[in-house]
């Protein structure tokens, strides 16, 4: 029995067209991409850095979350997002706080307070607010709150946290 080249064709672009909508949904970076403003350039990535070579490059995609579809009669708590980083984490949480903002707090608008034993740099601070539409605050911790107390035994110390994490990964650790 022979089928028909059509129908071949017909269930290629259904499997493309299936895949392209589950990517569109769950993914906010390949559904901005692949969005016809971004194709026609008007989405075109506004957020590159301008600083030199050695801190690195950070673009970030348009969200895939309209800003407008806010409703006021939502009950948000009194929060903010705080955040333990050095000027060196920038580019390991810049993808966080930009998930962040585009499932979660693009509706709340909480602040973002990023707390460091050392003054942040301009460009540490510069990133952190293109990244969100939120206020950004920074703030010093002393370095004796910021690291492990002299006292702490490092090897019973080092036994917890793996019998912690080893927990966690066989599922023990969820709720």
């Amino acid at each position: 029995m022979m089928i028909p080249k059509w129908r071949y064709v017909a269930s290629a672009l259904g499997i493309l067209t299936a895949v392209h909508l589950l990517l569109s949904i769950t993914h906010p970076t390949y559904s901005s991409y692949t969005s016809p403003a971004f194709m026609r350039g008007a989405g075109s990535l506004e957020y590159v850095q301008k600083h030199d070579s050695n801190v690195g490059t950070l673009v970030v995609p348009p969200s895939s979350v309209p800003r407008n579809h806010t409703d006021p009669n939502r009950r948000k708590a009194n929060a903010v997002f705080v955040i333990l980083a050095r000027n060196s984490d920038l580019w390991e949480i810049a993808p966080s706080i930009k998930q962040n903002e585009d499932r979660f707090n693009w509706w709340a608008n909480y602040d973002y307070v990023f707390l460091n034993e050392e003054p942040f740099d301009d460009a540490f601070k510069e990133h952190t607010q293109r990244l969100t539409n939120s206020k950004c605050h920074y703030g010093l911790i002393e370095h004796d709150h910021w690291v492990q107390p002299d006292w702490i035994d490092e090897e019973k110390a080092t036994a917890a946290r793996e019998v912690s994490v080893s927990s966690f990964l066989r599922g023990q650790g969820r709720n």
